[in-house]
C-alpha cells in the first residue's frame, strides 16, 4: 500500500484528492486516516451511508505550514507530508481573458443507481473529449447531488488532479440540490430554494433545507458557489423556482456565492429572466459576478456545445490565479462567449471597491476572441440600484468613456448587447454605499367589491382580482393597461403583482414553449391612480425583476379610488429577441395594499 503522492506542495485555501495505491481492492478496507500538524482539513468517506470507501480522502488546505496524513490498513502505514503555502499576491498584474464553461455534466444519466454503475460519461470522458479539442482554458464538472455519490463525487478531483500540463484546468464539483419549499399566502408552494454549482468544496449537498446546505459547506473556507439558472420553471415544484434573496441573505449564503449563472444552454428557458437576479442579489448584499454555462450534459462536450461563456480574468493560466479570481469576482458572462471586456470607473479596475463620491468616469476596452461581426457590441446599458438603466450608448465603439452623477447609486454594471440581441454583463463595482433598509410590508385590501378593466377596450379583467393566480389573464396586444376599480376611495401604497403560475404539465398541455410563455411575463410598469377615473396621477414607473412568486410594487401612501397598472415592456421585448419582440403580456394576480 502507498500513496500515489507523497509530497504535496500547494497554496492556501485549495481543496485536493489523495488516494491509496496497492495490490487489490482497498475501497473496502478499514484503512485508518489521521493529520497532524493543523495546516490541513482532512475529509474521509469511510463512513458515508452510500458508496463508503477507505482509500482516499479529500485535503483541504487551510493555513500555510505543514502537516503529515497517515493512512494504516493493519500493520502497513503510508505518510504523505503536505506543505502549505500562502496563496500567490496576484494583484497589480496585467489580467489576461480566459474562457471557459462553469457548469458541466459528464453524463445524461439522471438516475441514482445507474449512475453510480455506467459503464461512460466519467470525468475522465469530459476531461479527454474537452483536451483534444483545445479551445476551452477551464471548465466544471458539476454533477447532480440528486445522482452523484461520494465515490464519484472524488473521482472528478482525480481525474482533475491527474489533467496534464498545458490541460484546460479542471474544477470538480457538484450541483448541489436545496429543496426548500415555502407556501405563500395564496397557499401555492414554491421552491424558495434550488441548484448550485459548487467548486472548491470538500462535499456536496442534496438537502432540504437552507441550514443543510450551509452545515455540508462549512468546512470549505475557499467554496465558490454559483446560484444556477435562478428563475427555471420547476420540475419537483411547479412554478417558477426563486432563491428568494431578499431574505436567504444570510452571512452564511453572502460567504458562498460568487456569481448568479445569466446564460444557461442553447436556449433554455430561463435566459430570458435569469439576469435580473444579479441585481436583485446586489440589491440584497451579494457580492457576485455572473456566469455563463453549457449545463451540458454529453455524450459531448466543449466550445461549440453552447456559445455562453465565463470569461475569467487572471494573469496567468493555472489553478490558483482561476481560484484567486473566482474568490474576487474577477470574470463575468458573454453570451457569445466572445467579447474580451475591461471596465474601470474612478480608475479602479471591476470588480472593486469604490470611495464614495458623486461623479463616476467609466473607461470600457472591448475586444473579441475571434473576428466575428455578429458579436461586435452594439449599445452599452449602465446598470445600478434596483436594476434601472441610468445610461444607455449606442454603438460604443471599442474604446470609449463616460461619466455619470450619482449620489445614491451603491453599485453599477455594465450590459453590452451585440447585433444578435446576446448579452455580455462586467463584474460590478461598489460605491461604498451602504444597503439599503428593507421596507416595512403593507397590508393587502380585501377584493370584495373590486372590479378591473382593460383600459383600451374595457375587456373585464376582474379575474385578477380572484386570489388564484394560476386563473391567468392575457392582454389581446403588445401593450395594456388594466384599471382597478375599488368601489371608493382608499388609502393605498403598493400593488402586488403575481406573475403567471407557470407549470411543466400546462406547458406540455399546451404545447407552448417556455421561452415563450416567460416572454409574456411583465417586465416594465407604470402604476397611476386616480379619484374620479378620469385624471390620473403617476406614482410608479419600474421594473418587475422576480417571477417566483408575489412582487409588491410601492409607492407614496395616496388616496384613490382607482388604480391603473400600465404594462409599458414585457420580458420578451426587454429580452431584444426578436421573436419575442410581439409577446402578449400576461398576469396571473394584481393585488391592492394599505399601509400597516
Amino acid at each position: 500500500m502507498r500513496f500515489a503522492e507523497e509530497k504535496i506542495e500547494s497554496f492556501c485555501g485549495d481543496v485536493l484528492p489523495l488516494s491509496l495505491a496497492g495490490d487489490g481492492n482497498l475501497s473496502g478496507a478499514p484503512v485508518r486516516w489521521t493529520a497532524e500538524g493543523g495546516a490541513v482539513r482532512l475529509r474521509t468517506f469511510e463512513a458515508e451511508a452510500d458508496h463508503p470507501f477507505s482509500d482516499g480522502a479529500l485535503v483541504t488546505l487551510v493555513h500555510p505550514g505543514t502537516a503529515e496524513i497517515t493512512a494504516e490498513l493493519g500493520t502497513e502505514i503510508c505518510r504523505c507530508r503536505i506543505t502549505v503555502r500562502e496563496k500567490q499576491d496576484f494583484s497589480g498584474r496585467p489580467l489576461r481573458f480566459f474562457v471557459g464553461d462553469f457548469h458541466d455534466h459528464t453524463t445524461t444519466e439522471h438516475n441514482h443507481d445507474r449512475f453510480a454503475v455506467r459503464e461512460s460519461g466519467f470525468p475522465a470522458d469530459m476531461i479527454r473529449q474537452i483536451r483534444e479539442e483545445g479551445s476551452l482554458d477551464f471548465h466544471v464538472i458539476s454533477d447532480h447531488a440528486s445522482t452523484l455519490n461520494p465515490r464519484d463525487f472524488f473521482r472528478g478531483f482525480c481525474d482533475a488532479r491527474a489533467a496534464a500540463e498545458g490541460d484546460p484546468i479542471v474544477f470538480a464539483g457538484s450541483e448541489s440540490e436545496v429543496e426548500a419549499v415555502e407556501t405563500d399566502r395564496f397557499g401555492i408552494p414554491h421552491k424558495n430554494s434550488g441548484e448550485i454549482v459548487t467548486v472548491n468544496a470538500d462535499s456536496f449537498a442534496g438537502v432540504h433545507s437552507w441550514e443543510e446546505f450551509y452545515a455540508a459547506m462549512a468546512h470549505s473556507p475557499h467554496a465558490v458557489c454559483v446560484l444556477a439558472h435562478p428563475q427555471i420553471i420547476g420540475y419537483s415544484v411547479p412554478g417558477v423556482w426563486n432563491f428568494s434573496l431578499h431574505k436567504n441573505n444570510t452571512p452564511s449564503l453572502l460567504r458562498l456565492v460568487k456569481a448568479v449563472e445569466m446564460g444557461n444552454g442553447t436556449d433554455r428557458e430561463s435566459n430570458l429572466i435569469n439576469e435580473y437576479t444579479y441585481s436583485v442579489a446586489l440589491d440584497n448584499g451579494f457580492r457576485l459576478s455572473t456566469t455563463c454555462s453549457s449545463d451540458c450534459h454529453g455524450p459531448r462536450w466543449g466550445a461549440d456545445v453552447f456559445p455562453g461563456k465565463t470569461v475569467i480574468l487572471a494573469p496567468e493560466r493555472s489553478r490558483e490565479a482561476f481560484l484567486d479570481a473566482l474568490e474576487h469576482r474577477c470574470f463575468y458572462a458573454s453570451e457569445s462567449g466572445n467579447v474580451q471586456l475591461s471596465c474601470s470607473v474612478n480608475g479602479q479596475r471591476a470588480p472593486c471597491d469604490l470611495k464614495e463620491a458623486r461623479e463616476y468616469e467609466f473607461r470600457v476596452s472591448l475586444g473579441y476572441f475571434q473576428p466575428d461581426p455578429s458579436s461586435e457590441i452594439v449599445k452599452c446599458q449602465l446598470i445600478s440600484d434596483g436594476g434601472r438603466t441610468l445610461r444607455t450608448l449606442e454603438h460604443p465603439g471599442r474604446e470609449f468613456t463616460f461619466t455619470v452623477q450619482s449620489d445614491s447609486a451603491r453599485y453599477f454594471y455594465l450590459r453590452l448587447t451585440d447585433g444578435e440581441g446576446r448579452k455580455t454583463w462586467s463584474p460590478p463595482v461598489w460605491t461604498g454605499r451602504e444597503i439599503a433598509a428593507p421596507m416595512t410590508e403593507p397590508i393587502p385590501l380585501d377584493p370584495a367589491g373590486f372590479t378591473a378593466f382593460e383600459e383600451k377596450t374595457g375587456r373585464d379583467a376582474s379575474v385578477l382580482l380572484c386570489g388564484d393566480p394560476r386563473r391567468s389573464w392575457q392582454a389581446e396586444a403588445p401593450e395594456t393597461a388594466v384599471v382597478i376599480d375599488m368601489g371608493k376611495t382608499q388609502t393605498v401604497c403598493a400593488l402586488g403583482h403575481y406573475p403567471p403560475h407557470l407549470t411543466r404539465t400546462q406547458l406540455k398541455e399546451e404545447g407552448a414553449s417556455a421561452p415563450a410563455k416567460l416572454a409574456e411575463f411583465v417586465h416594465a410598469y407604470a402604476i397611476s391612480v386616480s379619484s374620479d377615473g378620469v385624471r390620473y396621477e403617476r406614482c410608479a414607473e419600474d421594473i418587475i425583476r422576480v417571477y417566483g412568486g408575489e412582487e409588491i410594487l410601492s409607492f407614496p401612501s395616496c388616496t384613490a379610488r382607482y388604480i391603473r397598472f400600465e404594462v409599458l415592456s414585457t420580458a420578451g421585448r426587454a429580452s431584444e429577441r426578436k421573436q419575442y419582440a410581439d409577446a402578449r403580456p400576461c398576469i396571473g394576480e394584481l393585488t391592492v395594499f394599505t399601509q400597516k
